[in-house]
């Protein structure tokens, strides 16, 4: 499995994720221990699964433990690890990406709303400008980009990369960032998958 299926589905949840649930999955150290993901933090509150009626808990430190209460369980007490959550850090996916790309006219903030310039890339047919939205599923996303895009400088040629979803659009090419690249286990490196030069005519 590539890690950055991992990443973009993740990427797609827009929201911190507890490491417990993630720390089986193939790839998560890497994309922990390159930078990919970063700890945010812990939990406030859990999901009880534990009784009869599955309820939302506060969560509590009484007694150095850590734990919540449970109108049939009492006090539940839950381990450390599994409040800490992470979620993907964006900043340094665009970096990584522009990298990979070897772009230029990066931007280290996104342009407006979710959307990100990574930078433009120097082809045979001209420039290609790429950008970054987290997903691109339905119409709302396509609005989003649109604004987005209409504040900054025309270019003739954008690609979209998303981390879900590739719904088409007049105003630019789309691509899923799993099918853009993979990260090389050896150093996190980003690798292109393809040459953005073969995509032709990118509107």
């Amino acid at each position: 499995m590539n890690p950055v299926d991992l990443l973009s589905e993740m990427i797609a949840l827009e929201a911190a994720a507890p490491t417990h649930s993630l720390r089986h999955r193939q790839g998560y150290n890497d994309l922990l221990g390159f930078g990919f993901f970063r700890e945010t933090g812990a939990i406030s509150a859990v999901v009880c699964a534990e009784c009869s009626d599955p309820h939302t808990a506060q969560i509590k430190f009484e007694d150095s433990t850590y734990g919540y209460y449970c109108p049939e369980l009492c006090f539940v007490e839950l381990a450390r690890e599994r409040m800490n959550t992470v979620t993907p850090n964006l900043p340094f996916l665009i970096g990584q990406l522009a990298d990979a790309f070897d772009c230029k006219r990066r931007k280290a903030t996104p342009v407006y709303g979710e959307t990100w310039r990574i930078g433009s890339v120097s082809t045979d047919q001209g420039d290609i400008v790429l950008c970054f939205l987290p997903r691109l599923s339905d119409e709302d996303d396509a609005r989003q980009l649109a604004d987005a895009l209409s504040r900054e400088v025309h270019a003739p040629s954008r690609l979209v990369v998303s981390a879900e979803g590739q719904l088409p659009i007049s105003i630019a090419m789309t691509v899923t960032l799993n099918e853009l690249v993979e990260m090389s286990p050896r150093n996190g490196c980003l690798i292109p998958q393809f040459d953005l030069c073969t995509l032709g005519d990118v509107p």
